[in-house]
């Protein structure tokens, strides 16, 4: 009989009590198990999928096993062979303690459901060895532009095949996944695996089994979530768009996936590279620490031949117009030139902030305190809508402090500029690239391309349209920052 030591997932962690570190449960079970196997076990009135993580004879624990104050229970499943290595449990626990979390719960974070619900179908890699690079651990700083990555990229991938290794490339979004597959797929079409939360549950399995077992060196380019994954030839780990805010996780435990990536990186003894047109002020004192050494010397400047022009509207006169006269003869001229135009908000709807002008008092969400931003509904109707938690106001309202109904609206959202373009600009077509007009990735892309198919047009759009936009536009302007 085995004692086994079990770090179960769902948060149940650290809550079921027992000795020992935190998040960490224990069990009995015949069957032969290995560290990093997922088995299923009881907790409370349900069974939860856990991953273990110390395995002990019963002989070797005889003593410490009579002082439980409580029955072990016995395990009620092993799924194996296990995809998770011992170094992806070890930095699991680097990790818990770095975010002040249980194990369990930094394991269900950074991995994608479906690897649990589809757990039988993955197929274990190969063993060789201990699997760990016993190369001297080395971590790099490369920042150049996007183009220059790129190069790089094309012949260090090569060059680490010809070798026997494998390369993992990790990017925040699924769309800089599926850019940098294309972009360094040619030529080796066959070996390059695109992993994001877009797939299908088949097409994710499909994709695992086939980094896992293909005998050729392969190129992975994935989401944080996908890190887990190993092969024993996998030497590079290459942390893409650095400096992108996507790295972190939206709901708790709050991880951010670039300190995992790398926790995981040095305990696996990889190289890794931290890269990024401009890296983080972060990323970049380490550097100037001597603790991250150059890939290739550091660019600066960043070389482009467009014109730059800042307009300050303060200094004009008359009433306020968010598109001045300026940048309305700039859009005129390149529309006339059959020229695209790309017009960036930072925020969705009319007015980001509205406020009483009797007592300043910003109209806010009753739910959730968080500042109501001005819509425009069907037909001319206005709303206010929370877009935290998507309750709807009537725009006929007063001030909910003092009663009083002087509500002025203040900024400029993406409709409220597509409304004044609408008026400076009847003939065109104005296409708008935001939560509201693309709910999904599929609907983005439709807009996207509707935008650049036209020989000439005006798109409007927060950071939401910044993915998809693939060629080059010849008039960019921010109107809001």
């Amino acid at each position: 009989m085995k004692i086994v030591e079990v770090m179960p997932f769902s948060g149940s962690g650290g809550r079921y009590g027992g000795e020992g570190p935190r998040g960490i449960l224990s069990y009995f079970t015949k069957k032969n198990v290995e560290k990093g196997a997922i088995v299923s076990v009881p907790i409370r009135n349900r069974d939860t999928f856990g991953v273990v993580v110390r395995v002990l004879e019963a002989r070797e624990s005889k003593n410490s096993a009579r002082q439980f104050p409580y029955a072990l229970k016995k395990i009620k499943k092993v799924w194996e062979p296990g995809v998770f290595d011992s170094e992806f449990i070890e930095a699991a626990e680097k990790v818990a303690r770095f975010f002040v979390s249980s194990s369990g719960e930094i394991i269900e974070q950074i991995v994608p459901k479906i690897i649990f619900e589809r757990y039988g179908d993955i197929k274990a890699p190969k063993k060789t060895g201990n699997g760990k690079n016993e190369l001297k651990l080395e971590k790099f700083v490369f920042q150049r532009e996007l183009e220059e990555r790129i190069s790089f990229y094309k012949t260090m991938i090569r060059t680490e095949f010809a070798r026997g290794n494998s390369v993992f490339i990790a990017a925040p979004t699924i769309e800089a996944v599926l850019f940098f597959a294309d972009e360094l797929s040619r030529g080796i079409e066959n070996y390059v695996c695109a992993l994001h939360g877009g797939l299908t549950k088949k097409e994710t399995v499909g994709r695992c089994n086939k980094i896992t077992v293909e005998e050729h060196p392969v190129l992975v380019v994935g989401t944080p979530s996908f890190i887990f994954l190993h092969r024993p030839d996998m030497k590079t780990f290459i942390l893409e768009q650095e400096s992108s805010g996507a790295y972190r996780t939206q709901s708790r435990p709050y991880i951010d996936m670039r300190i995992a990536a790398e926790i995981l990186g040095t305990v696996r003894g990889q190289k890794i590279i931290l890269a990024d047109t401009i890296l983080r002020i972060e990323t970049l004192a380490r550097h100037e620490g001597k603790e991250l050494l150059e890939l290739a010397p550091l660019k600066w400047r960043v070389e482009s031949q467009s014109r730059s022009k800042l307009i300050d509207t303060r200094e004009r006169g008359g009433e306020f117009k968010l598109i001045d006269d300026e940048a309305k003869k700039e859009i005129r001229e390149t529309l006339l030139n059959k020229g695209r135009v790309f017009i960036f908000t930072v925020r969705r709807g009319l007015r980001p902030l509205t406020v009483c002008s009797d007592c300043g008092t910003v109209l806010s969400c009753e739910r959730c305190s968080v500042p109501l931003v001005l819509h425009a509904s069907e037909g001319s109707t206005r709303i206010f809508i929370c877009h935290k938690c998507k309750d709807k106001k009537s725009a006929e309202t007063a001030c909910g402090e003092c009663g009083g109904w002087r509500l002025k609206a203040l900024g400029y959202g993406s409709q409220g500029v597509f409304e004044e373009l609408k008026e400076s600009f009847p003939g065109e077509k104005i296409i708008m690239l935001d939560k509201d007009y693309a709910k999904t990735a599929v609907q983005a892309k439709k807009n996207a391309g509707e935008f650049f198919a036209q020989g000439g047009g005006i798109l409007v759009g927060t950071e939401l349209a910044f993915p998809y936009l693939e060629r080059a536009i010849e008039t960019v302007i921010v109107a809001s920052v």
